[in-house]
């Protein structure tokens, strides 16, 4: 039999904080560790034997992949890291408080902007140091990585300063990962 199985990274400060965090690269809390490792007992209890892993470029990502092998106690024979798979960019929110920015824009845009399929964030302008941090993880998006764009935009085969849950999907849909496929 065949699972899929998709975990998502344990809990950062930010997260704890009400923070948009997207591609900030937050480490993970003690109760984010112990969230990767139930996840961890959780997929064992499934099946011992898993094939192949996927993560994000971003280390919580990446720690949170580590902590549920660990509870494993399996290889896996592919481990592959793209940065394709990272989360929602926040553009200009990240770093910024939830309630801070409903405090200006209201708790119905700060929702849109969490979990609307198809809101960007405001972006991030030209030049700003997040950006820059973003462009040294995922080197290989070279010149694609534009200062402001929404999910709908990945399909077209760049990293985007702020996205939408829909672009997200389109890009997954366009730009299929296998443990043969080059990153």
């Amino acid at each position: 039999m065949t699972f899929l199985a998709l975990v998502r990274h344990g809990e950062t400060a930010w997260n704890r904080l009400g923070r948009f965090t997207g591609w900030a690269d937050e480490p993970l809390t003690a109760k984010g560790e112990e969230d990767a490792r139930s996840a961890g007992r959780t997929l064992k209890a499934i099946t011992p034997s898993w094939d192949v892993v996927y993560t994000s470029r971003l280390q919580r990502a990446i720690d949170t992949a580590a902590f549920a092998l660990d509870e494993i106690s399996g290889t896996v024979p592919a481990y592959l890291s793209d940065w394709r798979l990272n989360e929602r960019h926040v553009g200009d929110l990240e770093g910024a408080f939830h309630a801070d920015i409903a405090s200006v824009h209201g708790w119905p845009a700060v929702e849109r902007w969490r979990w609307g399929w198809d809101h960007r964030p405001p972006a991030v302008v030209v030049g700003d140091p997040r950006q820059n941090v973003h462009h040294e993880r995922c080197p290989e998006a070279g010149p694609r990585c534009p200062p402001g764009n929404r999910w709908k935009t990945w399909s077209d085969g760049y990293a985007p300063g702020s996205t939408t849950y829909a672009d997200i999907s389109r890009r997954h849909a366009t730009s299929p990962l296998s443990p043969t496929a080059p990153l």
